[in-house]
């Protein structure tokens, strides 16, 4: 055996006992939830119809108030909605039509599984979400699922509520939102027993979610954006945790965490265990080692680092040696070691030579562990503060009892023969009365062990009754003193303080009065020359009682203290700080002394200080500072002590993270119409650019542009973060333009031979449905519904030999709505009004 070997030691977390996993996770988990509101005064109404009164972006006035809420005896049986009030306006006029609205957010957009809507209204009513309408109905309770991709941070709910007959007005509605519990992970292939090695790649790992963002950062300035990011040539610098951030849009957030360990794979051994378990106060662990060099290791032994600490075994001889790439493991018992001690221990290796044993391997860093909880069952005593007293008859005492050494959470009952009264009798310190002369009062106290079975002892107190003649006044006063005796220097003041009862009322004399500040107060300071002993008489003005008591002042002559007795220390003697920054250098003398002279320099610069803290700004990478502190002895010596710090600089440059999304990536227009484009990035502050600028209306330079092309054309958005150079990001929408099914021109109407009037469209107007009749002698092959901007609302194909055909346009706004019937020959349009 030839050639060095190496231990390698990992410092291990109390939770070495759980079973180790190639991936290191961490979990976001969020519970699942049930969100409900109904009806209430927070709700905004009004008889007035404005312009997008039901969309987002729309802010109540003055106009809007919020409405009562309750019963309303309209004299007809009413099918409202189960825990939500009905509410209305104004309680005593009826309205044909009344709007009402209300906002609520959802936080977290990402974990909406569902949200449902229960509603009913007087008679009938129009359901609006964010401005998009989503059903209609009458007085009928009526659920409605919410499509999710409306939900947006903020949400309104708006109502159109309609009084058909004058008589009755009112509305309910009950939103419930429902989510779902979702578990977001971060991963690597490092942990704390398969590490990662030095000049290796670290793969972390993330959860993936469709439209997320990633923002991964970690130890030595590490950051990425990617999901799944890698580290290559990874050092000893990049162990610790590394977080990452998720982000869905604008309301959706996840944070995980996972820890990192990196090893010198160059070190020949590594050290770990397994498992560390605790048995009737017997400590076990499972100690393992690896060989990671090319020589067979033979002869291993475990040396503690840890004061009395024995591990039995604690040599290591696997049959025919530890083969190179093979890991050996052994039960180990730990002996001298406390409950829930930190222990540390190394591996050595060692060889005969010339006839002795020599150690040529031993380990650059402990390896230590927290030991478990480990208590030996029953390994007490229950004692009493006096198995004996004596008291006088007809008075109480306070037994005390306690565990010997002392357990946490035992508990305590008493009882006793004969019985008696027992004042706090499942206490440790009860209060008795004995009435028979003796009474054992017997305490029982239990405890819980480490394996849940219990452990009981008991100790016993007796107290005999005596006659006592009847109290005095003089009876009531005590003088003691605890401690009756206190050491000081020469030269020195210490204060007595006696215990007296009662504390008031008395008058006090101090015998002698040699070195005291005042012998006729309760505490006087004393500075004897000489060991003395000062006595107290205490008494009880108009009486002849006193009483007495002494104390003993030690004088001792002191010794000088010893020079240079004063450690010195810095501040973090090895750091790391970003370039062009500052860092404070700080010094300590322990203990701390008046006058002593401190004097900075630094290893290439020309660099100065002369207090104990000092601000540098170092332009080259690494600088030892170094700090020298000198004291003046009162001897006329001078003690001097050193220390440094060095400081190493890294480029802290924040790397260039900005993305930007839009709300749409398609966008279906009719020509001659707008389309609103909108864009978000995670960098706040970001500037906006649209291109190209064709039919840009405004925002060309803004998160939200509005355009108006006439034909189909791909707008590109760059997002710029002017607080770094050259970062930017950009993405597309492409606006799609068509003609909409526009009302056919004149050229493409019906001939004279097929008179419009023949098609019957009723009622007209209308509030719901509107019924179209078509003569046998049509030929004709379809109905359209267009609105008054020219949008196509419904395509109806011919089936059979139909005569007729039917739009429901209850849930669509009011006002006029062209009906077009194609023919063989061309168009025949209608008008038809919706009130």
């Amino acid at each position: 055996m030839n050639r060095k070997f190496i231990i390698r030691a990992k410092a291990f977390l109390p939770s070495i006992i759980l079973p180790f996993f190639f991936f290191l996770l961490s979990f976001v988990q969020i519970k699942a939830a049930t969100t409900t509101f109904a009806t209430d005064s927070s709700w905004r109404v009004t008889s007035t119809n404005f312009a997008n009164w039901n969309t987002l972006s729309f802010v109540p006035n003055a106009s809007w108030v919020a409405p009562g809420g309750g019963n309303v005896n309209c004299g007809v049986v009413q099918m409202g909605v189960v825990g939500a009030p009905k509410i209305w306006y104004p309680a005593t006029n009826s309205l044909r039509t009344c709007y009402f609205r209300k906002s609520f957010p959802i936080s977290q957009l990402c974990e909406v599984k569902s949200v449902t809507i229960d509603i009913a209204a007087a008679d009938t009513y129009v359901l609006f979400v964010n401005g998009i309408a989503i059903a209609s109905g009458n007085a009928t309770a009526k659920k409605v699922n919410i499509p999710i991709q409306v939900l947006q941070c903020e949400n309104v709910i708006a109502v159109l509520a309609r009084d058909t007959d004058a008589k009755c007005w009112w509305m309910a509605a009950k939103v419930t939102i429902n989510t779902t519990p979702f578990a977001f992970t971060a991963a690597s292939n490092s942990s704390s027993s398969t590490p990662v090695c030095a000049g290796q790649t670290l793969n972390l790992f993330s959860t993936g979610l469709a439209g997320a963002t990633y923002a991964w950062t970690g130890p030595n300035g590490f950051t990425s954006n990617q999901q799944n990011p890698t580290v290559t040539n990874v050092a000893m610098l990049d162990t610790g945790v590394y977080t990452v951030v998720v982000k869905i849009g604008k309301c959706c957030r996840y944070v995980a965490n996972t820890s990192v360990n990196i090893k010198n794979c160059k070190e020949c051994l590594d050290i770990f265990a397994k498992e560390i378990v605790c048995k009737n106060g017997v400590y076990t662990a499972t100690i393992c080692i690896k060989n990671n060099s090319s020589n067979v290791a033979t002869n291993i032994n475990l040396i503690s680092s840890t004061s009395g600490v024995i591990y039995s075994p604690n040599t290591f001889a696997p049959p025919g040696g530890l083969l190179p790439g093979q890991t050996y493991c052994k039960n180990v018992t730990i002996s001298g070691a406390g409950s829930g001690a930190s222990i540390c221990l190394r591996a050595m290796l060692f060889q005969i030579k010339d006839c002795k044993q020599t150690w040529f391997c031993g380990s650059q860093e402990d390896f230590c562990v927290q030991l478990p909880e480990c208590i030996k069952p029953c390994a007490w005593a229950a004692v009493v503060k006096d198995s004996i007293l004596t008291i006088c008859k007809g008075t109480s005492v306070m037994l005390a009892a306690s565990t010997s050494p002392s357990v946490a959470g035992a508990s305590y009952v008493w009882s006793s023969t004969p019985a008696s009264t027992i004042v706090n009798g499942n206490t440790a310190t009860p209060t008795v009365t004995p009435l028979a002369n003796p009474t054992v009062y017997t305490v029982t106290i239990t405890t819980v062990n480490p394996d849940g079975t219990l452990c009981k002892k008991k100790a016993n107190v007796t107290v005999y009754l005596k006659d006592c003649p009847p109290l005095t006044p003089c009876d009531s006063v005590k003088v003691g003193f605890m401690p009756n005796s206190v050491i000081i220097c020469l030269g020195d003041s210490v204060q007595l303080n006696p215990n007296i009862n009662p504390l008031t009322g008395l008058t006090y004399l101090w015998i002698p009065a040699t070195g005291l500040s005042s012998a006729t107060i309760k505490s006087p300071w004393a500075k004897p020359s000489v060991t003395t002993t000062y006595n107290l008489i205490v008494s009880v003005p108009g009486t002849t009682c006193k009483k007495d008591g002494s104390i003993m002042v030690v004088v001792k002559p002191c010794p000088p203290p010893v020079p240079c007795q004063w450690a010195l220390s810095v501040k973090d003697s090895v750091r790391t700080i970003c370039k062009s920054s500052s860092t404070t250098l700080a010094a300590q003398v322990t203990p701390a002394i008046s006058g002593a002279n401190y004097s900075w320099t630094s290893s290439t610069t020309g660099f100065t200080a002369s207090t104990a803290v000092a601000i540098v700004t170092p332009m080259s990478s690494p600088i030892t500072y170094y700090i020298t502190v000198s004291v003046l002895n009162t001897d006329g010596t001078v003690c001097i002590k050193k220390d440094s710090v060095k400081v190493t600089l890294r480029d802290c440059t924040p790397p260039c993270l900005i993305s930007v999304a839009v709300k749409d990536s398609v966008i279906k227009i009719c020509r001659g119409s707008q389309a609103t484009l909108s864009a978000s990035s995670n960098v706040s502050g970001a500037v906006y650019n649209w291109t190209p600028t064709t039919s840009i209306v405004s925002g060309a330079t803004s998160p939200t542009a509005v355009v108006s092309p006439l034909t189909t054309i791909t707008y590109t958005v760059t997002a710029t973060d002017t607080s770094k150079a050259n970062c930017r990001a950009t993405t597309t929408v492409r606006v799609e333009v068509s003609d909409c099914g526009t009302m056919p021109s004149s050229s493409r109407m019906a001939s004279d031979n097929e008179p419009s009037d023949e098609i019957t469209i009723s009622p007209n107007p209308t509030q719901s449905v509107i019924s179209i009749q078509i003569p046998d002698s049509f030929n004709w092959e379809s109905a359209t519904l267009i609105n008054s901007k020219g949008v196509i609302l419904n395509e109806l194909e011919r089936t059979d030999n139909a005569k007729s055909v039917k739009f429901d346009v209850q849930s669509q706004p009011s006002g006029m709505y062209i009906i077009s019937v194609k023919t063989d020959k061309g168009f025949v349009n209608k008008k038809v009004m919706k009130e």
